[in-house]
């Protein structure tokens, strides 16, 4: 799993680099920047806040592809669930699994107001 979602992020960066307009590397260099100060100073910042909605989504993708094994020793809320709904002969399993949906509904738009508020304070500080 590990392998396969590095490979997913590592492509989020690699097409975020190559969203920059290389131009603006090439600018930075006609003007005596050095290319290691102009790649760190010009073209991560910008690339980082291109890459910042598709990590989101990586983050959130990964939330959903792991909900069912444990996650950072956290205990398996979808195991709590099925269990309470055995222990009541699945009376209230409707109930329980609309409220664990909105459990994860929660978390997946708390995550999404904090990267919203990152990029928000990024554009800020680029401009």
């Amino acid at each position: 799993m590990t392998v396969g979602w590095s490979a997913y992020l590592a492509e989020a960066f690699r097409s975020a680099y190559l969203a920059v307009d290389q131009g603006q590397l090439e600018a930075a260099l006609a003007v005596g920047i050095t290319p290691r100060r102009a790649f760190f100073r010009i073209i991560v910042p910008q690339a980082a806040l291109i890459a910042l909605s598709n990590i989101e989504n990586l983050f959130i993708g990964l939330v959903k592809g792991t909900s069912l094994v444990y996650v950072l020793g956290l205990y398996d809320m979808y195991n709590d669930a099925s269990n309470l709904s055995n222990q009541t002969n699945g009376i209230y399993q409707l109930q329980i699994f609309i409220i664990l949906a909105l459990i994860y509904w929660a978390f997946v738009l708390l995550i999404e107001w904090g990267f919203r508020t990152i990029a928000h304070r990024y554009q800020k500080v680029l401009g």
